[in-house]
């Protein structure tokens, strides 16, 4: 790793990438060494029907809570660019952060009009300070995978303008905890009190918790008996979960999932569904004074290891 601010050269790189520090590719908390995992889920996130709803269901969140186009959003853990290309398509102003660079480049090639950050959020290049500040920062399905996520978050802060927001996804319910979860890194599957008390340790004001994919809890109750929950490590196990977990279903089966979250989507709009459990949860959280976030120590996570 560089230190902090000091572009690494890459000829190869797309031109909106700028590489500043990147994380081994087996970093505990987001191993992405196992090329058949990273095609498995290249061709989930194009073809199953949950990354789909998850990003219509993001967008409808960030307006819900006075977040629209052409708002400055920075996503913190963007990955391949799943989540950072429906915020592009929606309109708005995206900017990524992933320090692993190979999931960097691809997304850099997937949304060339966004600029994607291989850099420590706790020394941010000037040329990220420049972007900065967002009106919103998200992570999507990404804090369940740090080992100290309230470091992350109050780190993230510091960039957002008064009055702008964290935002974003968990898995929920620790009842649908299964080996998927433990193959895919996760550490917890959060409830809402256990959101509230992550949000207490960043010393963050209250967030808006609201569950959702509500009608796809049964599916997952059978999932979790499908795949077992009995912490299994050997190879077989391990591709088992995730073939399980990211295989796209049947074509016809994979529709009415698309067609059922749509019409959750349409039952929100007239229903508060916020207290009802889902697989999935939504925070965000209104930070009226960034300034005062400062000094806090280098996180061991996807923005930012240092082993």
């Amino acid at each position: 790793m560089s230190p902090g601010g000091i572009r690494l050269t890459d000829s190869d790189a797309p031109p909106n990438l700028l590489v500043f520090e990147e994380a081994p590719e087996t970093a505990a908390d987001f191993d992405i060494s196992d090329p058949e995992l990273l095609r498995m889920l290249e061709v989930s996130q194009r073809t199953h029907f949950w990354f789909g709803a998850r990003n219509r269901q993001i967008l409808n969140f960030l307006r819900s809570d006075g977040i629209t186009p052409p708002a400055r959003v920075l996503e913190v853990g963007c990955g391949s660019g799943t989540v950072l290309s429906a915020l592009a398509g929606a309109g708005y102003e995206a900017t990524g952060l992933e320090l692993h660079r190979e999931l960097a480049a691809r997304a850099a090639a997937a949304v060339p009009s966004a600029r994607i950050f291989s850099a420590n959020v706790f020394s941010p290049p000037d040329e990220l300070l420049q972007t900065a500040p967002f009106q919103a920062i998200g992570f999507f399905d990404v804090l369940e995978h740090l080992e100290f996520p309230e470091r992350v978050l109050s780190a993230c802060a510091r960039l957002l303008v008064p009055g702008g927001r964290l935002v974003g996804t968990l898995p929920a319910l620790n009842a649908l905890w299964s080996d998927y979860d433990l193959h895919a890194g996760h550490r917890l599957r959060y409830d809402r009190r256990a959101l509230r008390e992550l949000f207490e340790k960043a010393r963050l004001p209250g967030e808006r918790a609201a569950y959702f994919f509500q009608v796809l809890l049964p599916g997952m109750l059978i999932r979790r008996a499908i795949i077992g929950s009995r912490g299994k490590s050997e190879e077989g196990a391990r591709r088992a979960a995730q073939h399980s977990a990211l295989d796209r279903p049947p074509a016809p089966v994979n529709a009415l999932f698309s067609i059922a979250c749509s019409a959750e989507r349409a039952v929100r709009r007239l229903l508060p569904l916020d207290l009802v459990p889902g697989t999935s949860l939504w925070f965000s959280a209104r930070v009226d004074d960034p300034g005062r976030f400062t000094g806090e120590p280098p996180p061991r996570s996807r923005t930012g290891d240092r082993p």
